[in-house]
C-alpha cells in the first residue's frame, strides 16, 4: 500500500460527501420487482404470512435502493477510481427517516478499520451517512466492508 492510501484510510479519517440522485422511475422499477406477488409468496413460503412479507418488503425497499445507489455513486466517485471493488458486507443498516423520490442525498463516509491484504490490497470498513440535501436530515445509516485492489497500469 503506498503512503498516500495508508493516511486515507486511518481509522477516523473523514473522506468527504458522495451525491446519490434517487430518481422517481428508477425507484418505482425497483420497488415494483422487490413487491412482485411471486416473490411475496416464495418468501412467505409454505405456511407462512404473506402479508408480514409483504410489509418487510415494503418497509426496507426504498432504503435498500439508496443503498444500492450509494454503492453505485462511490464506484464512480474519484475516492474509489482505480480500484478493483469488492463489497464484502453491507451491516447495521439504520432506516432513520422516509426517502421520498425524486431526491439527492449526501454519502458522509467514516473509515471505521482498514488491514493490509497484500501489495495494493486493503479492506476497509467505513460508516456511511446519507442525509437528504439541501436539508441535511439524516435518512439512513449503515456499515460498509469493501475489499479494494489497486489497478495496476497497463
Amino acid at each position: 500500500m503506498v503512503e498516500s492510501d495508508r493516511s486515507m484510510w486511518q481509522v477516523g479519517a473523514e473522506l468527504g460527501a458522495v451525491a446519490v440522485t434517487i430518481d422517481c422511475g428508477e425507484l418505482a422499477a425497483y420497488r415494483l420487482a422487490r413487491m412482485s406477488a411471486r416473490l411475496v409468496q416464495g418468501l412467505a413460503g409454505a405456511g407462512g404470512d404473506p402479508g408480514a412479507v409483504w410489509q418487510a418488503l415494503a418497509a426496507s425497499c426504498t432504503t435498500d435502493f439508496a443503498i444500492s445507489r450509494t454503492l453505485m455513486a462511490l464506484g464512480r466517485g474519484a475516492l474509489l477510481q482505480g480500484h478493483h471493488i469488492a463489497v464484502r458486507g453491507i451491516r447495521r443498516v439504520q432506516a432513520l427517516a422516509p426517502i421520498a423520490a425524486p431526491c439527492t442525498l449526501a454519502a458522509a463516509l467514516r473509515v471505521l478499520g482498514c488491514s493490509e491484504r497484500g501489495p495494493g490490497c486493503v479492506d476497509v470498513i467505513l460508516a456511511v451517512s446519507l442525509g437528504r440535501e439541501p436539508e441535511g436530515i439524516a435518512v439512513a445509516a449503515f456499515e460498509l466492508e469493501l475489499r479494494l485492489q489497486r489497478r495496476v497500469a497497463a
